[in-house]
């Protein structure tokens, strides 16, 4: 999963990646704590990537989905 939090004027403040290293199948949770902000929004989408080297494949992203924090 690739996210990002962006605040009031559209800018990335935030950002990472959560990458599960068991592969297809395989269900993982990860608790990460985001500050409540007045006109920040999260933005998330799911992707593949490569856990030994730690970067997604653009082209494998779905669409953004976003949320106010």
């Amino acid at each position: 999963m690739d996210w990002e939090i962006r605040d009031g004027q559209n800018r990335v403040v935030r950002y990472g990646a959560v990458f599960n290293a068991d592969g297809v199948g395989a269900v993982r949770y990860k608790n990460k704590n985001f500050p409540d902000g007045v006109n920040d929004r999260i933005r998330f989408r799911a992707c593949l990537g490569h856990w030994s080297t730690k970067t997604i494949t653009a082209s494998t992203c779905s669409a953004w989905m976003a949320r106010q924090t």
